[in-house]
């Protein structure tokens, strides 16, 4: 692996779940001698200062910890952008692959399905820290069916309305006092919409409406 001057690779640890942090550390430190974890962090915040602090040469992260609107895309690129050497790991619950694409774009090196056996982290880290890419197995299958397919995503005309309106920031309400439909119909259409596009949460919808607009 490569570290500094010859070194065990630094790594930092960032999951907004101390739990999670934990068990990856031990499993991290349990499997690999020639790492050496350096800090965790628990927030997008507390993770940008730890990066000034701590000089490092890996970072392993949930995708998901930094809250809404596109917050956690907007710190992968500014990672991205300070610390170009730095090498990123997230682990990642996103099924949309809209979204998994975003963060290869913004050059996160390995990808990992939380889903997955705890063997594919350790072999992210290890293809990552030796400067290759990594992408797990469930991952790699959901891009390549993405590639293969049509790329057309069904969406009924309402339910693009919806969306669309949606992401440009009225609530729900709004948007039913708009189209002059009950909140509850507009609440099914968007949540109707998701599932077509395959998104979970509104961070991945507001990420997708923004690689694909709506």
């Amino acid at each position: 692996m490569n570290g500094h001057r010859g070194q065990a690779p630094r790594v930092l640890i960032a999951d907004g779940h101390p739990v999670v942090i934990v068990g990856v550390w031990a499993l991290v430190e349990r499997a690999l001698d020639a790492v050496r974890i350096v800090g965790t962090a628990v927030s997008g915040a507390e993770l940008r200062r730890l990066l000034c602090a701590e000089p490092c040469e890996l970072l392993i992260m949930d995708d998901p910890m930094l809250g809404h609107d596109g917050e956690g895309l907007r710190l992968l690129r500014d990672i991205r952008r300070m610390y170009p050497r730095l090498r990123v790991v997230v682990l990642t619950m996103a099924a949309s692959p809209a979204i998994l694409r975003s963060m290869l774009g913004l050059g996160v090196h390995g990808l990992v399905d939380k889903a997955v056996p705890a063997g594919e982290l350790i072999a992210a880290v290890q293809q990552v820290a030796g400067g290759r890419s990594y992408l797990c197995g469930s991952v790699r299958r959901r891009l390549e069916a993405s590639r293969c397919g049509s790329g057309v995503v069904a969406l009924s005309p309402r339910e693009a309305e919806v969306l669309g309106l949606f992401v440009q920031g009225m609530t729900v309400t709004q948007i039913a006092r708009a189209l002059h439909r009950s909140p509850k119909t507009v609440s099914r259409q968007k949540n109707d919409g998701m599932r077509k596009l395959g998104v979970s949460n509104h961070s991945e919808l507001y990420l997708y409406a923004r690689e694909h607009g709506l």
